[in-house]
């Protein structure tokens, strides 16, 4: 059963499915809202008895409101640092007012999944109402392949604004995901998205060097003139000619948004939106857990009443069977949103200096606490919190299982020791300075984390160090 997770109230006729209410409701949870929104299109296209009212209506107290959150249920959703609701990804938040989002830059992006939209909606929140029509130009200026083909002078001369003013702008769309959008060209592209896997740890710590000083080498894939040039073993510059090649993307604009498998380089729509309140930047969060409908799904009354009126057995039973399973979806919508909703605040709550902070700043939790704490069974909280992303409010996409990686703070300690290092640390010298920071870790573990982090051995760090021209 879902436990007290879901429904601790059973009626008669819950009784007599749980299996397929636990089933669908299972199966929704474990959607991330780009999928659900495909289940409720789906279900509404092959459900005549399923309807969507176009309509804003608040999924706590279900009044029809303006925007979201809901004022009547605002204390029921906030905690001390944050107001945590359920909503359209379509819906207006409280981080701006209903006639601010009706002037918005953003409304006049399409509502597709486009790149444009992709980007605007992590950068709206971050900028002035001015700014955001720079960044709209800017985006609607990208080529096919995500780049800006203006530089931020021509920028600034079109719209009559500084060029400080655009290059803000600039570095906030750059640093948005895909990391590398609004680029000037491949190697700039590459360059920005190396420093932000450097910013999180976990570039090769001869990439930038690479890209910087020897991209036309790097361009004709002569790795025995790229060691040469840069000093280094050749097993080091391959590897990080290989790092480069991996996991960095020098086409922004590629992969969902134009259909293609491209792996690792998938751009997300986020299933949790986390930002501050421009008007209160000192305030508590606000916390959006998206929904699938734009609108309210509910069973047509209609059809209710005319069910009872047919005479005719088999169609009746028919049309019953359509009134259960959309009561069924209806009921199995609402329980999924409010599980979220749940799991998100206690999440936020726990993690608060995370989320505004640093990687030093995570509280380790796990998922079986959080069950505990809620009283839901340990695989409803994996469920729901796999292959799902959370915007941060600096913009940047987190899986949501991260919240529930207690190496995190290790590993950050672990990168802040090597590079402090003045000369190259063993694993089991690494182990010792991390009691300093009150981590007990074993050698072993320190080489796990040293490699999820793309830090090399103690002897080739050494090897590297001696290379490196005074």
């Amino acid at each position: 059963m879902l436990n007290a997770t879901l429904s601790n109230r059973n009626t008669a006729s819950q009784r007599q499915m749980p299996s397929a209410h636990m089933l669908k409701t299972m199966e929704l949870l474990a959607c991330p809202v780009g999928e659900l929104e495909a289940e409720v299109e789906r279900e509404l296209s092959e459900n005549p008895a399923l309807r969507l009212v176009e309509e804003m209506r608040c999924p706590e107290c279900r009044r029809r409101v303006h925007s979201l959150p809901c004022p009547a249920c605002i204390g029921k959703m906030s905690t001390e640092n944050a107001l945590v609701f359920v909503s359209p990804r379509t819906s207006p938040s409280s981080a701006v007012t209903q006639s601010e989002y009706d002037e918005s830059p953003i409304d006049r992006v399409q509502q597709t999944i486009t790149l444009s939209e992709h980007v605007l909606q992590q950068v709206a929140p971050l900028v002035s109402a001015n700014q955001r029509e720079i960044a709209v130009y800017i985006l609607e200026r990208l080529d096919n392949r995500g780049f800006l083909p203006e530089t931020p002078a021509e920028v600034a001369h079109y719209l009559k604004v500084p060029v400080a003013e655009v290059q803000l702008v600039l570095e906030k769309i750059n640093q948005a995901d895909p990391v590398g959008v609004a680029a000037s060209g491949v190697r700039e592209c590459l360059q920005l998205q190396v420093r932000a896997l450097e910013a999180e740890g976990t570039a090769h710590p001869l990439a930038e060097s690479i890209l910087t000083d020897h991209f036309e080498i790097l361009a004709s894939a002569d790795l025995v003139a790229l060691a040469r040039a840069c000093a280094q073993p050749l097993a080091t510059v391959k590897a990080a000619v290989e790092f480069i090649q991996k996991r960095l993307s020098p086409n922004p604009a590629r992969a969902r948004w134009t259909h293609q498998d491209a792996g690792d380089q998938r751009f997300y729509q986020p299933d949790v939106l986390i930002t501050r309140d421009p008007h209160r930047p000192d305030g508590p969060l606000l916390v959006e857990v998206f929904s699938a409908a734009s609108g309210w799904l509910e069973v047509d009354p209609e059809l209710k009443t005319m069910t009872k009126e047919i005479n005719d057995p088999s169609q009746k039973l028919e049309w019953r069977q359509h009134l259960e399973r959309a009561e069924l979806f209806v009921k199995c919508m609402r329980q999924r949103n409010n599980a979220m909703r749940l799991i998100v605040t206690s999440v936020v709550q726990r993690q608060y200096n995370f989320i505004v902070g640093t990687n030093a700043d995570y509280q380790p939790m796990t998922r079986a606490e959080l069950a505990k704490e809620l009283k839901y069974n340990e695989s409803t909280i994996s469920r729901a919190v796999a292959d799902k992303r959370v915007q941060m409010p600096s913009g940047r996409m987190v899986r949501m299982d991260q919240f529930f990686d207690r190496s995190l703070a290790v590993r950050d300690a672990v990168r802040e020791i090597v590079k402090a290092e003045q000369y190259a640390l063993t694993d089991d010298q690494i182990s010792l300075a991390l009691k300093q920071f009150g981590y007990s870790v074993a050698r072993r573990t320190v080489a796990k984390y040293r490699s999820m982090e793309s830090i090399q051995p103690a002897n080739m760090r050494s090897r590297a160090a001696a290379r490196v021209p005074a």
